[in-house]
């Protein structure tokens, strides 16, 4: 979802988190919390293509399928830390 949506879904309670920037971030933090900001996502390595996020009931529901994605996203982030440059079409960025 591109920001304008974001802040939508948000107002209508569809979503309970996002990963947004000013002016989306400002109007969504009116009514909720910043838990992490952009600094502490890249001090962790954490590459910031799209976030992930279930509903906590859907995950208790679900817990093989939260072990095998959670998995797979661990398996992708060590390898972008490993070979980060390789994951752009250009590896001098």
């Amino acid at each position: 979802m591109q920001p304008p949506q974001i802040v939508a879904a948000w107002q209508r309670g569809d979503i309970d988190a996002a990963y947004v920037w000013p002016p989306a971030l400002t109007e969504i933090a009116k009514s909720g919390k910043i838990i992490a900001d952009s600094q502490q996502i890249g001090a962790a390595s954490v590459p910031t293509f799209d976030g992930i996020v279930v509903d906590r009931a859907w995950a208790a529901k679900n817990p093989k399928f939260m072990a095998a994605l959670t998995g797979v996203l661990a398996k992708s982030y060590a390898d972008y830390r490993a070979t980060g440059a390789k994951w752009t079409a250009d590896p001098t960025m």
